[in-house]
């Protein structure tokens, strides 16, 4: 039988899931596609997980494979709730253009990129984290680049992700005494600030920052003038997309109220 103390990462994210299906219950029917979607698209992530065991840490998982179920669900829940989070802080109407063909079409380019950026500086060994982070930074860089209009949507991320995640965090650690020496202990990613690994609050700050912004560009999303949009309702509608017009859904704001997608 799993013991809860045994497997403190695999709790972690089971709370992570438990958050996850609160706020999926909490949001309008409208707005939970796009929240399933970023965490989807959050998923292949996961398959890197090898590349920092034993290097930036060594968590103790249910299965002892290259990435793990915890891994998968960590990645899921946390590009999920992400997008709740920046939504729902969000004062200003957004209308999201959701196009399956474009998104995956944006997501491999984006994706692209940033495998790119990261595999240069680790080849040029500097490391695990700090290559993930630089090419984390590529992204966002890339993707304000293409929509400086969504600047906000990264601001918003940064900080209210950040805060919550080291709130999760340090409660972890909290119940967890013993979940600290997981990480490499004496590793500069692994110095503890307000009792969380610094490695986890600088994931923290740019996935945080960048997340939200990537989920925003492929959901071709257009912030308006207009505060508190709390409802959306689908239509079928064209729009031009690579010089072609095709049909396809639009989620456009209706009515007035706060945190809509």
């Amino acid at each position: 039988m799993i013991s809860v103390i045994e497997y403190p990462y695999l709790t972690m994210v089971l709370a992570l899931a438990a958050i996850f299906m609160a706020a999926f219950l909490a949001c309008p029917r409208t707005q939970r596609r796009p929240m399933i979607l970023s965490g989807l698209l959050s998923c292949p992530f996961s398959l890197c997980s090898f590349l920092f065991d034993p290097e930036y840490w060594h968590p103790l998982r249910i299965i002892d494979f290259p990435f793990s179920p915890e891994d998968i669900l960590f990645s899921f829940t946390t590009g999920g709730l992400l997008w709740f989070l920046v939504i729902s802080l969000m004062r200003a109407d957004i209308s999201l253009h959701i196009h399956i063909r474009i998104v995956l079409t944006r997501y491999r380019i984006t994706v692209l990129h940033g495998s790119i950026v990261y595999a240069v500086f680790w080849l040029a060994g500097i490391g695990v984290m700090s290559a993930a982070l630089i090419g984390i930074a590529s992204v966002l860089g890339y993707t304000l680049w293409l929509r400086r209009d969504l600047w906000s949507i990264s601001g918003i991320g940064m900080v209210g992700f950040t805060a919550a995640y080291a709130i999760f965090i340090k409660i972890t650690f909290l119940a967890f005494p013993a979940f600290h020496w997981q990480w490499n202990v004496g590793a500069m990613w692994s110095t503890l600030l307000w009792g969380v690994p610094l490695g986890e609050l600088a994931w923290a700050v740019m996935f945080g920052s960048t997340w939200p912004l990537v989920a925003a560009y492929l959901f071709d999303a257009r912030i308006g003038n207009g505060r508190n949009a709390d409802a959306f309702r689908p239509r079928e509608g064209v729009l031009s997309e690579g010089g072609e017009n095709r049909k396809r859904p639009l989620i456009e704001p209706i009515g007035k109220g706060r945190g809509a997608l």
